[in-house]
C-alpha cells in the first residue's frame, strides 16, 4: 500500500487540528521553565496557587505539583525555544542518539503546574502559558525589559562571526 498523504493534505483535517487527546481533563498539567532569579519565589509559593495566563486570553490558578531540585541546560520542550518563536535562547546540539537537541544558554528549572479541569477544554497542547510572579505582578517596565533582553539575545545568536 502506498502512502500518499502529501496529495491528501487538507482534504480531511485542517492543519494543526488535534486528532485525539489521550488524557483525562483532570490530569493535564503545564510544564514550566523557570529562571534562576524566579525559582526561590516559585518554591515559596508551592503551597498556594499560582496564577497563569493563557495565550489568546484566559487565566487560571493552578497548584504547583513538582519543581525539579536542580537546574538543567537541556530543553525538553522545543516549543519554548527562540528558534520556534518561544521565549528561551538555545543552541542546537546533537544528542547521544544522534538526534538534534537544544541546549539552553542559561540553565533553568522545570516545574509542573496542575491545569484545572475547567481550563482543559479551553487550552490546546503546545499553547503558551505565562506565570504571574508569586507575591505580586511584574510592572510594565519589567515586562518590556525582559522582552528586550530576550530579543537582544536572539539577535546576537543570529550574528555569525566573521572569518
Amino acid at each position: 500500500v502506498q502512502n500518499d498523504m502529501q496529495q491528501q493534505l487538507g482534504l480531511f483535517l485542517q492543519a494543526g487540528q488535534p486528532l485525539a487527546m489521550v488524557a483525562r481533563p483532570g490530569e493535564l498539567e503545564v510544564v514550566l521553565s523557570i529562571g534562576q532569579q524566579e525559582i526561590a519565589a516559585v518554591r515559596g509559593a508551592q503551597a498556594a496557587g499560582l496564577t497563569a495566563f493563557v495565550a489568546g486570553g484566559g487565566e487560571f490558578t493552578g497548584r504547583l505539583l513538582h519543581v525539579e531540585p536542580r537546574a538543567s541546560d537541556q530543553l525538553r520542550e522545543p516549543l519554548l525555544a527562540a528558534n520556534f518563536d518561544g521565549p528561551l535562547a538555545v543552541q542546537a546540539q546533537a544528542t547521544a542518539t544522534g538526534e538534534e537537541g537544544w541546549k539552553l544558554l542559561q540553565p533553568r528549572f522545570e516545574a509542573h503546574l496542575e491545569l484545572p479541569a475547567e481550563m482543559a477544554q479551553r487550552v490546546a497542547p503546545g499553547q503558551m502559558v505565562w506565570l504571574s510572579p508569586p507575591g505580586g505582578r511584574a510592572s510594565l517596565a519589567d515586562a518590556l525589559w525582559q522582552w528586550g533582553h530576550r530579543k537582544w539575545r536572539s539577535l546576537l545568536q543570529q550574528v555569525q562571526p566573521l572569518s
